[in-house]
């Protein structure tokens, strides 16, 4: 049975869940670089690495953080960070003009681990550490002493200490170390409240909202009226479990201030489990009562069970349930026994005639009250044992991981033996839930909604996983190029894919998606890959311009081709045909190559460059054979500013040498005249633009081309 207190509705808030990206961490030593980080909305993790003094460079009116979820670390449980706030900035603001909070939580989450919270001198009356306004606040083994103030204040919000110390700290005014109130949660787990003094009780309670204190000591805590410890001011309900209530005290003589250790005020509900409460008082005459409720108060409850309560303790004013334990001078009595409506003491107790001691007050109690609760209670003499025995209460806190990703719920505070179901879900579309674990790691079920039997407090986390997801890859067209990258990813993983060619008349042109939107136009892509994808590398053929062209033009044409842009690979098949039988066909050239492409009148031709420029070269028919000269040679070729011709004249005679642009256009007269046998040498040192040139020897009206390239 999930334990729910009176009418009174507690929302337990383990963890506040937003959509928050790529949360950041902050490691600090000084005030300036925490309250930077404070104010950075994109950091949610403060790791504080050495005590830290607030001064007045703090903002006035507190420290504000608002719809985010903030932690605060200090190094470790043994080795905790002060922050002192001796000498913050205690001044009023603008929007702040009564009151100061060093933290204003509002809208989110704040969590404080491993810290000692020290020194807050409380200028003004209603000052705060923290003041929580519909938020989370939790405490996880820290420490807040000697702070002059409220140390927590709490409205709409909920606030949760485990393992933490409050000692030595003083409030003012009509205020208290822990304030609850507007339908806030305060829940206390392994805590101690120690040598704390309020004018309203150490914890006060109020406004329809609730306090659980579980394995908690309160000792020692000292108000100027109702109660030293625990305050239950109206609506409201306080649970206590394996809790120990010693030696609290009103320092007050106004006879209706009651109650050392807890005082129970206007319809409230009080749940006390396996609690040992001892030793409280009210302005140390030993007139103390702990569960107090005066005579003006309303339909106040008590239920409890399994404690020890001695000395000085105890009114209520309407049934006690359970099996307690009562010294000689302890007593819990319903005041419906009490004449008129006189405050009862230890001494001092006004009954029906029927009821003679104290220890009959207490059996009829137990007879006509307790037996009628739980028939199976046996009755002695001064205390009732229950057969059943204790009803024991268990906590289960639920978190989740990433812990802004995801929602869990289910926790809270259970029966041993209950039957809990909890539910993991989602917040964000590229998450999966994996499964449960313990605070040990250990998998505990991997179903998102998990029932099973509680046994003992736990501590379970929903793990949330991103997503896989599939990348595939193409090419267009289908056999050209190579793709690398296609795989599975984590949802939004940083990825990197590449596109390459596998054919020289091809080049990368850009990815695009199935849809043939343009993605990038780089070959090597990295991008953050969020959903299932088909991405397409996309090819496109190179396109040349080539020339074909025969020389001379007047002595023969070309078929198969003429000048024009081509796709790169097209094939020619080319045939150089002579204008007249007086001519011949002698060699196909190339602005590629130096050499010769062949002497045959065909050619196949296959554009794989840019500008390629393709020479049928002709000569006439009948004359001299080209070895009539002989060992023409062309130095350096390729040349650059000048260059040499060489050649053997074997004969005297007459011969002229030219130099032609690629379509046969004269350039230079090198040579024309007789020349002797013998080897022959002559320079060109003529200025020419880069490019492809012909040299023409014609000897007896007969041609011979050489073709010589300028760099």
């Amino acid at each position: 049975m999930k334990v729910k207190l009176k009418n009174i509705k507690i929302v337990i808030l383990f963890a506040v869940i937003s959509n928050i990206a790529n949360a950041q961490t902050a490691n600090v030593s000084t005030e300036a670089q925490l309250l930077d980080a404070i104010a950075n909305p994109s950091i949610h993790t403060i790791n504080i690495t050495r005590d830290i003094n607030l001064s007045s460079a703090t903002p006035a009116g507190g420290i504000e953080i608002r719809r985010r979820n903030l932690t605060i670390n200090g190094p470790s449980p043994t080795n905790k960070a002060t922050i002192n706030v001796k000498d913050a900035n205690f001044g009023k603001s603008e929007h702040y003009s009564v009151c100061f909070a060093m933290f204003r939580v509002s809208s989110c989450s704040l969590t404080m681990n491993n810290l000692i919270i020290a020194d807050m001198p409380g200028i003004n009356s209603c000052d705060d550490f923290v003041l929580a306004n519909s938020s989370t606040f939790i405490a996880n083994n820290c420490v807040f002493a000697n702070n002059y103030g409220t140390v927590v204040y709490l409205l709409g919000s909920t606030f949760i200490a485990n393992n933490c110390t409050f000692t030595n700290n003083r409030a003012v005014g009509a205020n208290c170390i822990i304030s609850v109130s507007s339908f806030s949660t305060f829940i206390a787990n392994n805590c101690t409240f120690t040598d704390n003094i309020s004018p309203r009780g150490g914890v006060i309670v109020k406004n329809n909202s609730s306090f659980v204190a579980s394995n908690c000591t309160f000792t020692n805590n000292r108000s100027d009226y109702h109660s030293g410890a625990v305050h239950l001011e109206r609506n409201c309900a306080a649970y206590f479990y394996h809790c120990t209530i010693d030696k609290n005290h009103i320092n007050t003589s106004v006879p209706n201030f009651l109650g050392g250790g807890i005082y129970v005020g206007d319809n409230n509900t009080l749940y006390i489990y396996n609690c040992i409460i001892t030793g409280n008082t009210v302005n140390r005459r030993g007139e103390g009562t702990v569960l107090a409720l005066d005579q003006i108060a309303g339909d106040g409850t008590i239920i409890s069970g399994s404690n020890l309560i001695e000395g000085e303790n105890g009114i209520t004013r309407d049934l006690v349930f359970g099996s307690n334990e009562l010294t000689p001078e302890g007593y819990i009595m319903p005041l419906s026994y009490a004449v008129s409506a006189q405050r009862l003491t230890a001494n001092d107790i006004e009954a029906p005639d029927e009821i003679i001691t104290k220890s009959e007050i207490l059996q009829k109690l137990v007879r006509d009250q307790v037996e009628k609760a739980r028939p199976n209670n046996r009755v002695t003499y001064g205390s009732v044992e229950t057969a059943p025995g204790p009803v024991i209460l268990l906590t289960l806190q639920l978190k989740t991981s990433p812990s802004v990703i995801g929602k869990a719920t289910g926790g809270g505070i259970y029966e041993y033996n209950d039957k809990v179901t909890i539910t993991a879900t989602t917040t964000d579309d590229s998450y999966n839930f994996i499964y449960w674990e313990d605070k040990d790691g250990k998998v505990v079920s991997t179903q998102s909604t998990y029932t099973f039997n509680i046994t003992s407090n736990l501590t379970l986390t929903a793990v949330f996983l991103l997503k896989e997801v599939s990348l595939q890859l193409k090419t267009s067209p289908e056999e050209i190029g190579e793709v690398t990258g296609a795989r599975k990813y984590e949802y939004n993983d940083s990825i990197t894919i590449t596109a390459t060619t596998t054919d020289d008349c091809y080049y990368f042109r850009h990815w695009e998606d199935a849809a043939g939107n343009v993605i990038s136009t780089d070959s090597e892509y990295t991008f953050p890959i969020t959903s299932d994808s088909v991405l397409i590398a996309v090819f496109e053929q190179y396109s040349y311009f080539v020339f074909i062209n025969a020389m001379p033009t007047f002595m023969g044409s070309i078929e198969g081709g003429t000048d024009g842009y081509y796709p790169c690979g097209r094939v020619f098949n080319l045939e150089a045909i002579p204008q007249d039988t007086i001519y011949k066909f002698v060699y196909w050239s190339s602005s590629d190559s130096t050499d010769t492409l062949g002497i045959e009148d065909t050619l196949t031709l296959i554009a794989k460059s840019p500008d390629t420029m393709i020479i049928a070269h002709f000569d006439n028919a009948v004359g001299i054979e080209e070895n009539d000269i002989y060992d023409i040679s062309i130095v350096p070729n390729p040349a650059k500013n000048d260059f040499s011709i060489i050649f053997e004249n074997p004969d005297a005679q007459t011969i002229s040498i030219e130099l032609l642009d690629i379509s046969g256009r004269n350039i230079l007269d090198i040579f024309d005249g007789f020349i002797e046998t013998g080897t022959q040498i002559y320079k060109v040192d003529f200025p020419l633009s880069s490019g492809t040139y012909l040299v023409k020897f014609l000897i007896k009206d007969k041609a011979v081309i050489r073709k010589v390239i300028v760099r």
